[in-house]
């Protein structure tokens, strides 16, 4: 593989190190291993009419939900296949493909002899095929740490979380609109995403994923490299990744996804940039035992390791129907799961195409651009073998605002990034769109695409442009304050900090602001009074409130009564009876006498407020004297 060592702004520099460990003692994972392929599941223990033993419940819940039929492919391996194979002399199984119906092995050759262990396996009527197993090697782009950047951000970012809660993120994110989805509430709740990577160093302890432990959203972890559910050693990509979707520290880093559930599964060694054609099945095959809703992989596979004994991977092959792990990446989308896979960073060295599982016809591939838009010019092209779009869409990978666990983030470049920013979109999307499969959202994404009248095979349907859903229904809500004061409130549903209003008083006049209080010209005159609100980022996303009829004037048939309190401001908020008063008179007193405020009011207003803050916390009398008589009540200041 031919890396590309562009900007390497982020990550980690003993990666490097535990490569050079790793090389040196990795007699075991450099053992060869065999596939064996079966014909069927005959005689298999289970059944499709009893998914429960095999899928859980909430897998079960997917393919419900989209009406997709149980498979063949969704039946574990047939056992007594698995225990005849493993019953030939020196050979042992090391683990089962259900989608691809095989077994990975290995030969001791000092028990029996390659040509006699074979003759046997396929002396199963059983037995369709025997394979090596291949080994690719990985394209990620290599990521290291730049001491000289640990607070860099990039220009003009504000840590001032009012004005940009998204912090270093924020480019990413708003290139893809979805800043509106999050304002609505739409962070991923509800949805699972399956993260497979080579390993996430860091993660469990790194403050910018804080939320995500400590809220429990990672549902769990399975390390298929050694074994076991520890995923938090060797590479720290699958960290940076993560950054991408779950970071949440506003104002500093914020992920596209971060109230989403995540499955953290290490497939890949990492260190040795080496991976076997199986690593990623058995991920995938596991992310969707488990009912992930998306499946996301920011690695590459190219050319087969040029150790290997057989011929190397071409072009040719790249049809989306011949490497094992793009027919499992196809098999997943068609159990109902959106699949993204990065494109590559390929394109500047001697490869330049995608790799596999990217290939592959269902899934999404991601490409990369930058924060304008302009094609990444790593980011590995199309089209595939067989004449189809690749990419499908791109993102941000461009100095994207990436993490290894810890504050403020750095800038990072790769297809690796623009792979998660986009599989977190697409995550709030579906999430408010959850009655369309799979596919369906991958089409509907393409439409929105900055290039969807003529994809091509850099950027394929562009960057998708989350269109802001319409939930707005306008409403208000209103006080009397005076004899002809009307204080206004926007209640209404749906509304962004971006949204504009338009109130109409139905006197002539109008007001723009959220919170207007009106001033009416006569006091004993009902008017119509409605406020539109225009959600100014969705064309078209309008709405006129009912129109409620106002009568600003007191009531002169009520008796006078008061309420106050004091609020954690120490602000003595008092609020009158909207009666007819010809005076008001207010006193407060402590507790020994002492008269703390005597003022005269203004008989039309009917809340008052005074600053308490020199007050001591204590309890103190109001006295309201008016022209219908005089009240004191308790309040008390903490």
């Amino acid at each position: 593989m031919v890396m590309n060592n562009r900007r390497n702004y982020y990550i980690f520099k003993p990666l490097y190190f535990l490569f050079l460990f790793l090389f040196v003692g990795q007699g075991f994972h450099a053992q060869k291993k065999y596939w064996v392929k079966f014909k069927d599941k005959n005689g298999t223990p289970y059944s499709l009419s009893n998914p429960s033993a095999f899928l859980t419940q909430k897998s079960i819940d997917r393919r419900s939900a989209y009406n997709i039929s149980y498979h063949v492919t969704d039946l574990p391996v047939n056992p007594t296949y698995i225990s005849s194979v493993d019953g030939v002399p020196g050979v042992s199984v090391l683990y089962a493909s259900k989608w691809l119906n095989g077994v990975i092995i290995t030969i001791d050759t000092s028990v029996l002899k390659l040509p006699q262990v074979f003759s046997q396996i396929k002396a199963f009527s059983f037995v369709s095929d025997t394979n090596t197993v291949r080994r690719y090697r990985l394209d990620y782009l290599p990521v290291e740490a730049d001491p000289s950047l640990p607070g860099q951000r990039p220009a003009g970012e504000t840590t001032e979380t009012s004005k940009n809660p998204y912090g270093g993120s924020r480019r990413q994110i708003n290139q893809l609109n979805l800043g509106c989805y999050h304002e609505l509430g739409f962070k991923g709740q509800g949805m699972t995403i399956g993260v497979l990577d080579a390993g996430y160093s860091g993660l469990n302890t790194g403050p910018v994923f804080d939320s995500l432990r400590s809220n429990n959203r990672i549902l769990g972890t399975r390390n298929f490299v050694d074994g076991g559910t520890n995923v938090y050693l060797g590479s720290n990509h699958g960290t940076g990744v993560m950054s991408c979707l779950a970071a949440n520290i506003p104002g500093i880093i914020m992920g596209t996804a971060p109230y989403a559930n995540y499955w953290l599964i290490r497939s890949e060694e990492g260190a040795e940039n080496i991976s076997e054609e199986y690593n990623w099945i058995r991920g995938a095959e596991f992310a969707d035992s488990v009912g992930v809703d998306i499946l996301t992989t920011s690695l590459g596979y190219t050319t087969f390791d040029l150790s290997s004994s057989f011929n190397n991977h071409t072009h040719a092959q790249l049809d989306g129907r011949t490497a094992p792990m793009s027919i499992a990446a196809n098999l997943a989308a068609r159990k109902g799961i959106f699949v993204l896979n990065a494109a590559g960073n390929e394109a500047q060295g001697s490869w330049k195409k995608i790799g596999v599982p990217a290939d592959a016809d269902s899934i999404c591939t991601v490409g990369a651009v930058d924060s304008l838009g302009k094609y990444g010019l790593f980011s590995s092209v199309g089209p595939t073998a067989d004449g189809r779009i690749k990419p499908d869409l791109s993102a941000m990978g461009v100095f994207t605002w990436v993490s290894g666990g810890t504050l403020p983030g750095q800038p990072g470049d790769g297809t690796s990034f623009a792979t998660p920013v986009l599989a977190g979109a697409v995550a709030c999307f579906w999430q408010m769109n959850k009655s369309l499969k799979n596919i369906a959202v991958l089409d509907t994404l393409k439409k929105l695409g900055s290039l969807s009248a003529s994809p091509n095979y850099s950027l394929g349907w562009g960057i998708p442009k989350f269109p802001c859903p319409c939930l707005l229904k306008a409403d208000f809500t209103y006080r009397l304050e005076g004899k002809r004061i009307v204080s206004f409130k926007s209640s209404s549903t749906g509304a962004l900090s971006t949204s504009t209003y338009t109130w109409s008083f139905g006197d002539g006049s109008q007001d723009t602001e959220n919170q207007p209080a009106h001033n009416f010209p006569m006091a004993h005159t009902p008017y119509p009074v409605f406020v539109t609100v225009n959600n100014e980022s969705f064309p078209g996303c309008v709405d006129t409130s009912e129109v409620k009829m106002i009568m600003p004037h007191p009531d002169p048939t009520l008796d006078f009564d008061f309420y106050a309190d004091c609020d954690q401001n120490s602000v003595f908020r008092i609020a009158l009876t909207p009666a007819v008063y010809e005076s008001v008179y207010v006193e407060i007193i402590d507790m020994n006498g002492r008269v703390m405020v005597s003022k005269e009011m203004d008989p039309d207003i009917f809340n008052i407020e005074f600053n308490a803050s020199g007050f001591a916390n204590y309890m103190y009398l109001v006295k309201i004297k008016t022209s219908k008589g005089t009240k004191t009540k308790k309040i008390l200041k903490r």
